[in-house]
């Protein structure tokens, strides 16, 4: 049944706020266009995908309701908190449209830097197809054909992994919008996620795809708390530095390689995301603790760039940190691949040595109590890594979700 009307005034709610789809007047009904004779009252008009505007019943499908969808939800966005709806986050303006578990993204609130974002990710879900490994997040299709393009993917109940970390130890997490329920995670839990997402980034770097914005809040969870790399919208975006050009939000500053910072983009590659990585593996690990707390990115630069890497967490045994350590070597051709960061992680797991890698009784809840990071977000870069940029020198960073 091709519907024809759908828009927010034929969706009801019951008692619980469940919408339901009604009015299907419409459905099949037979109608005839001459030039411009798509009679007002007839048609919903602001609602009617292009293809029945202008009498091409040969596109005429359910394709076309999920034109309404965009045009109605999207453009107004209406949307009801329920167990079944996206709120606004990463995702944009995003709707579970149905059970099977989809996500609609749209860049509708985004400005054209957005727009640009999630084309570039439309491509890259296009390059990658459908039959994507269980580590990756499935895409289903777009809609490119409007001002504000959007992305349709599978649904993922439990959020993001860095929401889900903070929740399972008690921490309320504003930006976290997932359904998983809390639980006290176990050394094999954690493990396996640090699995999973290599596992999803040796996927990405067999097809060339740098991703470039690898973080924990990038990585969702489905409804068997299995990790999925999502979010490719930075992925082999072009960028340059010019005097102070690095725009706000531009680069995620704490987790981005030393030779992305410098503008070293010969250097640039899959080896890049290692880096990025070894930070998500201090995010696992410290139950979705901010990496460099309290520092202003522009610190981060310039200490980074010198070679400094953070600390080891006191729960955290040499084994595991000694795996973040090799991610942040200054040198790229001296950080392990994925796919060997993957096995080592199977290692653990079916060797039963994982136990060993952390002692959460020791973990201390305090020192990563904060969800928001303190840093100075004024601070610039030291003079020194102003010299060794040259002309490339970064200006104001900021990331709305650390």
């Amino acid at each position: 049944i091709i519907h024809r009307d759908l828009a927010a005034r034929n969706i009801l709610l019951d008692n619980n706020y469940v919408c339901k789809v009604t009015d299907f007047g419409m459905a099949y009904q037979s109608f005839k266009y001459g030039h411009g004779n798509a009679k007002k009252g007839r048609l919903p008009i602001k609602w009617t995908a292009p293809e029945i505007l202008l009498g091409e019943l040969a596109g005429l499908s359910t394709l076309s309701d999920v034109y309404c969808i965009h045009r109605d939800l999207a453009a107004r966005n209406v949307f009801i908190d329920s167990s079944k709806v996206a709120k606004v986050g990463d995702f944009g303006l995003a709707r579970n449209i149905s059970d099977d578990g989809l996500y609609i993204k749209t860049s509708s609130t985004a400005g054209e830097e957005g727009r640009k974002c999630l084309m570039r990710e439309i491509e890259l879900g296009k390059l990658i197809g459908e039959n994507v490994p269980p580590n990756i997040v499935k895409f289903v299709g777009c809609v490119t054909t409007e001002i504000h393009p959007i992305l349709i993917m599978e649904y993922m109940p439990c959020g993001d992994l860095l929401g889900y970390l903070r929740k399972c130890r008690g921490v309320r997490d504003r930006y976290y919008l997932g359904e998983g329920r809390a639980q006290d995670l176990t050394n094999y839990d954690l493990v396996m996620f640090a699995k999973q997402i290599a596992a999803g980034m040796v996927f990405l770097g067999s097809r060339g795809i740098i991703h470039r914005d690898l973080a924990a809040r990038n990585i969702l969870l489905d409804k068997n708390y299995v990790c999925k790399v999502t979010d490719f919208g930075m992925a082999y975006q072009s960028f340059k530095y010019g005097h102070g050009n690095a725009k706000k939000g531009c680069l995620p500053i704490k987790w981005t390689a030393p030779e992305i910072l410098l503008g070293e983009l010969a250097g640039l590659s899959t080896l890049s995301d290692v880096w990025s990585y070894g930070i998500v593996l201090y995010e696992i690990v410290t139950l979705g603790g901010i990496p460099y707390d309290g520092w202003s990115e522009g610190m981060v630069v310039a200490e980074v760039t010198k070679g400094y890497q953070m600390p080891k967490p006191d729960h955290v045994d040499n084994k595991v940190y000694d795996i973040m350590k090799r991610c942040w070597n200054r040198n790229p051709d001296f950080r392990p691949p994925f796919e060997n960061l993957r096995k080592r992680m199977d290692k653990y797991l079916r060797e039963e040595t994982y136990v060993e890698l952390l002692d959460m009784g020791a973990y201390d809840k305090a020192k990563y109590s904060r969800v928001e990071d303190l840093g100075n977000e004024g601070a610039g870069p030291s003079e020194e890594v102003a010299k060794k940029a040259s002309v490339k020198r970064l200006g104001k960073w900021s990331s709305d979700r650390r």
